[in-house]
């Protein structure tokens, strides 16, 4: 049954629930933005509607049509009013939101709004309790200065971290919190632009349309229930449920919220049938790697240096996503699209985890107020040559510039192929991820204190040979004299085998000659 525009609107009109998936086609939202009714619901949170849209390289790359004119002997005109629609869908999201709705950020976000407006208060009030045992200094322009001793910053951090992870407990279980109006951008392609529509009474309809020419204002839609199907029907409800599926649709889309897209996006790779390349695939969202194996991620692992030749290395926190309390490399991540090249993205890893300026405890309430990143102290030096006679002397770079961080891309042969980088879940199970893998050493500035580093984690200065005989009796002394438990991620056990770790030893033991 064929069913117009204007008769869908007036079924969302008293609906409780709509997806839509790749309705652009035809013009649906500036109805709805300029209908009060519309706006009232979604305030009220008494209407749910879920947008998927195609992201922009699916639009462009995998249209059924192609946008250039000479290809299919249509205006351009056409492919431009198809984007414009996207547009509308994102417009439409900005007008609710100025219209003061208060629904349209997923509820982890609302819940995070409160909990950090009631954390900023309690912080204050421990700040304010310190403030009556804090040393008293003034600066060079007379302005007071408070300092904290070590051990009362460290009880008020410890206390702002037990009260979030309560705070976050209370509201996730006793909330009102509602999100109602959800848009996603979906990095699969669409078949067909579909509509569900959940009615009061429970009643669900379908309309779709099966136009091939996707840039083309539909003026139809195809109308189906259970109990008038169409010859479609099963199709259609099949539809629906994968893209509703937290392992259908849901895990190819990242959510619009008011930090943008909440899920990081990556690039996908795979071998290019040689041995020394890859090429790229898809950007596909940080999550959905993980069940899908063929797809390949690049990263970094970045093996950071003192000058005298010891390595970083930080155990992973409890609460980690995989990997749970095994010790690491120094840094590591994904390769972001925006990164230029792998270069630049480990240079953006290592000040963010490293390059953290903490003002002397002085000053200031709130943790956050003493992190500072500067991408622009790490400087490339290119390959690592491991022929002596070919390499750069570090001795007469690095000695005139001691607040600076050098780094080399280190191996670069381990690139070339992919690598298993398996994660140990909280579950006990563990998760092949395949990854190319570009490898980086870095030295670090004289004024590098390991102290001064994130609390996420716990960190540990030692060269490669004692990394090595820690590895292999299981277990290492702590500051307190006692022995803990000591295990490596896959990542480590990984290079072991491939030879890599005997080269970081020879690194280690060139900058402990050269530097030290």
């Amino acid at each position: 049954m064929k069913t117009t525009q204007i008769e869908i609107m007036k079924r969302i009109e008293k609906a409780k629930r709509v997806v839509v998936v790749s309705a652009v086609a035809f013009d649906l939202w500036n109805d709805l933005a300029n209908a009060q009714w519309f706006k009232d619901r979604i305030k009220k949170g008494d209407l749910i509607f879920e947008i998927f849209c195609e992201a922009p390289y699916i639009q462009n790359s995998q249209a059924l049509i192609s946008e250039i004119p000479e290809v299919n002997n249509q205006d351009i005109a056409l492919y431009g009013e198809y984007t414009s629609k996207i547009d509308e869908v994102y417009t439409l999201r900005k007008e609710l939101k100025e219209y003061g709705c208060t629904t349209l950020e997923p509820v982890d976000d609302q819940i995070q709004d409160v909990v950090d407006e009631k954390l900023k208060l309690y912080e204050r009030s421990l700040w304010d309790d310190a403030d009556k045992n804090a040393t008293i200094s003034f600066g060079r322009d007379g302005s007071e200065i408070k300092s904290y001793s070590i051990d009362v910053v460290e009880k008020i951090k410890a206390s702002v971290k037990q009260k979030k992870k309560e705070l976050e407990n209370y509201y996730r279980d006793n909330n009102d919190f509602k999100y109602c109006f959800i848009l996603r951008t979906c990095y699969t392609a669409f078949t067909i632009p579909a509509i569900k529509i959940v009615l009061d009474n429970g009643t669900i309809e379908y309309y779709y349309s099966l136009s091939l020419t996707r840039f083309i204002n539909v003026k139809d839609f195809i109308k189906s229930t259970d109990s008038k199907p169409s010859d479609w029907h099963s199709e259609i409800k099949d539809y629906f449920a994968y893209f509703e599926s937290d392992k259908g649709g849901k895990k190819y889309s990242t959510e619009f919220t008011k930090n943008r897209d909440k899920l990081e996006v990556i690039q996908s790779y795979t071998n290019n049938g040689e041995d020394n390349g890859r090429e790229p695939l898809h950007l596909l969202p940080r999550k959905s790697f993980l069940e899908t194996p063929q797809q390949k991620k690049l990263v970094v692992w970045g093996f950071i240096f003192t000058r005298d030749g010891r390595m970083l290395i930080h155990q992973r926190g409890k609460n980690a996503s995989d990997n749970q309390g095994l010790w690491d490399k120094s840094v590591g991540g994904h390769v972001a699209p925006h990164d230029i090249d792998t270069a630049k993205a480990l240079a953006r890893e290592m000040a963010e985890e490293l390059y953290t300026h903490e003002m002397a405890t002085q000053g200031g309430h709130g943790i956050k107020d003493f992190i500072k990143t500067n991408e622009d102290k790490m400087i490339f030096l290119g390959e690592w040559q491991t022929d002596p006679e070919k390499r750069i002397n570090l001795n007469d770079i690095i000695s005139s510039k001691r607040d600076e961080y050098y780094y080399f891309r280190f191996e670069y042969g381990f690139s070339k192929k992919s690598h298993l980088s398996p994660r140990l879940l909280p579950s006990g199970q563990k998760q092949d991820v395949d990854a190319f893998v570009d490898v980086f050493v870095g030295i670090v500035s004289d004024k590098f204190d390991i102290e001064k580093l994130s609390h996420n984690s716990k960190y540990m200065l030692k060269t490669p040979k004692e990394i090595s005989t820690m590895i292999n009796m299981g277990k290492f002394k702590n500051k307190n004299g006692e022995y803990e438990e000591f295990k490596v991620s896959p990542d480590i056990d990984e290079m072991r085998k491939e030879g890599l770790w005997d080269k970081l030893i020879g690194f280690s033991e060139y900058l402990a000659k050269q530097l030290n």
